[in-house]
Parts: C-alpha cells; structure tokens; sequence
C-alpha cells in the first residue's frame, strides 16, 4: 500500500454537498424505501436510506441523488498524490468479482473523459435485489484542476445515461473553476 503522505500533509479543505430528489423523501415510493431501511435494521428518519433501491429507482429513471466534493491542497503535487490513491481504489473496483447471496454484483465499468489535468471516472450499472427491486446506477467522477479535486457522485434509475450523468458534471465543473479563478473547463467523453 503506497503513502498518502503528501495527499495528508498538503490538505487544506473540503466541502461535501448532497441532494436527494423529493420524490425520493416525500414520494408514493417512500414507505418501502422505509420499510427496506428497516429489514436491514435501520430506523426510518427524515431522509431514505441511500443508495435507493426499488420502486423509487424503478418508477423514476432520471437523477435521485447528487453528492459532490471539492478539495483544496496547498500544490498540485498533494492533489496528484490524491488522484493516484484514487485511481489504485477505483482499479480495484473496475476489476474486484463481488457475490451478495451467490449473486455477482455489477463491476464498475471505465468511463473515459478528456479536458482536465488528471480524471478517474467510472459507472455502476443497476442490479435487481430479489424482492426488493432495481437499485440505482452510479456514475462517479474524479476530476483534478490544478491543486483541487472534483470528486462527484449522481446516481438515479435507469434512464440516467453518461451524457446526464456529464452535463451535471460540467455544472459542477463550471461552479469550482469561477468560484477559485481557475481556467474554464468543459469535459467530453472520450
């Protein structure tokens, strides 16, 4: 396992924002998206337990959640350090085999993007949970400017697409680099 030394000692901030959509809170679906929370031992509260799962997913194709953080490091040295932690977790997952019950969990699958110092981007295809239904599909990206690092999560039904899935990326993308004076960035897929 390699040293997060730099990655550690160059950090200077963070900040993480979630969004859920309100038909996954208040919605038709949410009492077996409670009732599923609880059969796993968890008490039903204000929000779902994430990542959703069944009828909500199924129901509603497009985003259900969004979860984005921004990290400053005093270099870009300590925010490649991070990158490179990132990318051996995410080799991990592109090529780990994980059984539930006897069942193969979804590999996560490369998505490749162009426009930036140094990215790692994957996707998490949907599965079905015996009795229980779809469970969302995500796509993750992690993405460096310089010295910060876009790490963004949106995850929803099965009508959510990497095109979507990159729009709301350079949302995100467009925020970070005007709020630190940063060069614009637009990231394609390639």
């Amino acid at each position: 396992m390699r040293s997060l030394a730099l990655a550690i000692s160059d950090w200077r901030a963070a900040r993480l924002r979630g969004w859920i959509a309100r038909i996954a809170v208040t919605g038709p679906d949410r009492a077996s998206e409670d009732q599923y929370a609880r059969s796993l031992g968890y008490r039903a509260g204000r929000f779902p337990l994430v990542p959703l799962v069944g009828p909500v997913v199924e129901h509603n194709p497009g985003i259900l959640e969004v979860y984005q953080t921004n990290t400053e490091y005093h270099s870009a040295a300590g925010a490649s350090d991070y990158m490179k932690a990132l990318a051996s977790s995410t080799a991990m997952a592109e090529t780990t085999h994980v059984t539930r019950s006897g069942a193969p969990l979804p590999r996560a699958i490369p998505v490749k993007l162009t426009g930036r110092d140094e990215n790692i981007d994957y996707e998490t295809t949907q599965r079905l949970i015996p009795k229980v239904g779809p469970t969302e599909r995500f796509f993750t990206f992690s993405v460096r400017f310089g010295r910060y690092v876009l790490q963004l999560s949106v995850q929803g039904g099965d009508g959510l697409d990497s095109t979507v899935a990159l729009s709301v990326l350079n949302v995100a993308t467009m925020s970070l680099t005007r709020s630190c004076s940063i060069a614009p960035a637009i990231l394609h897929a390639g």
